[in-house]
């Protein structure tokens, strides 16, 4: 039997067909989540009974470290736990520890998907919430519980710079906010965040955002934002201008949610601004999967080859309209055709805001 340990935030135990399993009591659990962290390695039981039960006599923590080792044998399985007369240990292989399984992920070669496997992974503070009111067990907790979001929120950081670069501005937005869920003031999240809303037509929320964050700065650290959060902030104001584009396009975007087939708007850099619900139910993906990608994600041809996309919108622009069929591919893999027109969209001065598509299958 394989036992699944879910350390990162709420605790909680799990077999391997993913069933539940409740030790009876959260000292039971804290054992055995401290020889679980520590696969293979012997303890004294004195030490570990200090170490659980220090509140009690040597006598009682003893028989209590017993008590426990008995009840999870009996929940887990006899093969999980281990003990002679001297020590109590855990064997490698006979646990999966999220905790363990993040470590290796960071500390091991840093790919793509290493990154994504550790924000995944990070689903809260190690042990948050467990309250054990044993001293040595407590700092214990509060070292591995520091030493794991330092580890979380720098990979975290390093998937961020690279979903930024990539333009995946829907996912980015998500990790951003799994970052300042772990550091409310990590400015590079801040920074991402901004730039994810005004890449999908959004300024003023872009602008909001940085207010509320100088607020809470001043009010919170008595501090300004950092300058490279300044000129984010200043260069979305210069992009913005005063022209109103972003709720010209919010505006579009509304109105065609309401029509009876796929919908997409992008912006003038070809960037999806609206993702209307008939889309999500013909490809699969949600608006915030799609939102800050370009319709090439949809686009059945190698490589993801962006031409396409962008001879379409360029058409559009010059010819008034482009029509034509094309093949799309859903999220699960499956391609349907669909005869599509992408038309340009005008502000109210006659200034280009961006595109709008639909389609019906053939």
């Amino acid at each position: 039997m394989t036992l699944h340990i879910k350390s990162l935030g709420a605790l909680r135990f799990e077999d391997a067909k993913g069933h539940p399993r409740r030790p009876q009591t959260r000292k039971t659990a804290a054992l055995a989540v401290y020889l679980a962290m520590h696969p293979g390695k012997r303890f004294a039981r004195d030490a570990i009974a200090g170490l659980l039960w220090g509140d009690k006599g040597d006598t009682n923590s003893r028989h209590s470290l017993s008590q426990a080792i008995s009840d999870l044998r009996r929940i887990f399985g006899d093969g999980v736990i281990s003990g002679d007369s001297q020590h109590v240990w855990m064997p490698s292989g006979v646990t999966e520890v999220d905790a363990l399984q993040l470590t290796q992920f960071v500390l091991g070669r840093t790919t793509r998907e290493s990154l994504d496997a550790v924000e995944r992974l990070y689903q809260g503070a190690f042990l948050e919430g467990f309250d054990m009111l044993q001293e040595d067990f407590e700092s214990w907790a509060m070292v591995e519980r520091e030493r794991l979001r330092q580890l979380a929120v720098g990979s975290m950081t390093e998937l961020l710079s690279i979903k930024m670069r990539n333009c995946e501005h829907a996912t980015a937005e998500g990790t951003a906010r799994s970052i300042l869920a772990h550091n409310p003031f990590d400015e590079v999240a801040h920074r991402a965040l901004m730039r994810c809303y005004a890449s999908q037509g959004q300024s003023r929320r872009a602008t909001d955002h940085y207010n509320t964050l100088r607020s809470n700065l001043q009010s919170e650290l008595g501090v300004e934002p950092e300058r490279a959060t300044q000129e984010v902030y200043r260069e979305i104001l210069r992009g913005n201008g005063t022209s109103s584009k972003d709720r010209i396009l919010s505006d579009y975007a509304f109105v065609l949610e309401q029509l009876p087939y796929s919908v997409v708007v992008t912006n003038t850099a070809n960037r999806i601004v609206g993702w209307n619900h008939v889309a999500e139910e013909t490809f699969g993906f949600s608006k915030q999967e799609m939102f800050g990608r370009s319709p090439t994600a949809v686009y059945e041809q190698p490589d993801n080859d962006s031409a396409l996309a962008d001879r379409i919108l360029s058409e559009a622009i010059a010819d008034g309209r482009w029509m034509g069929e094309v093949a799309l591919k859903a999220k699960d893999g499956g391609v349907c055709y669909q005869r599509r027109v992408v038309t340009p969209l005008f502000g109210r001065e006659g200034e280009l805001v961006g595109a709008f598509g639909h389609g019906i299958s053939v």
